[in-house]
């Protein structure tokens, strides 16, 4: 999943890779093009279907959120494919010391800009390399790329 974000991101330097605990399909980054880093965090998981599965579908439904109270989520973008799948991208205004559930203040650094802009952000979540399974050769390239990336959360 991580080099997948990375093939994904717009120019710039990558940085703070990390991956939830156990089968949490989550990574995070920090993205600096220039203005200094930016969180990004990419989350897949997948509905039950009921009754037969669909197929995956040629395109996704996405869902544009701005939440400017909510620092490590101030852009969401959720990607829902016919399938189940659902891929959300949440672009921070601020940098987390202490993962995604800061409960001090401090746990936080200075705000930081949107790292992505919405265009970007939903060219991330719709791109239909992301599942529950990947292409082997994209894993495997990524196992290469990232072969013991820090645990976050």
């Amino acid at each position: 999943m991580l080099h997948l974000l990375t093939e994904l991101l717009p120019p710039g330097r990558t940085s703070h890779f990390g991956v939830a605990p156990g089968d949490d399909l989550q990574v995070r980054l920090y993205l600096d093009e220039g203005a200094g880093p930016g969180l990004v965090k990419v989350a897949v998981g997948k509905e039950a279907p009921n009754g037969a599965e669909p197929p995956r579908g040629a395109t996704a439904s996405v869902t544009i959120r701005h939440m400017p109270d909510n620092c490590l989520q101030s852009l969401a973008v959720d990607a829902a494919w016919p399938d189940g799948t659902l891929v959300q991208v949440d672009v921070a205004t601020c940098l987390d010391r202490a993962g995604d559930s800061p409960t001090r203040s401090d746990d936080r650094v200075e705000t930081t800009p949107l790292v992505l802009t919405v265009d970007e952000a939903v060219r991330v979540a719709a791109d239909p390399r992301w599942g529950v399974t990947m292409d082997a050769a994209l894993v495997s390239q990524g196992a290469r790329e990232f072969p013991a990336p820090p645990v976050f959360g």
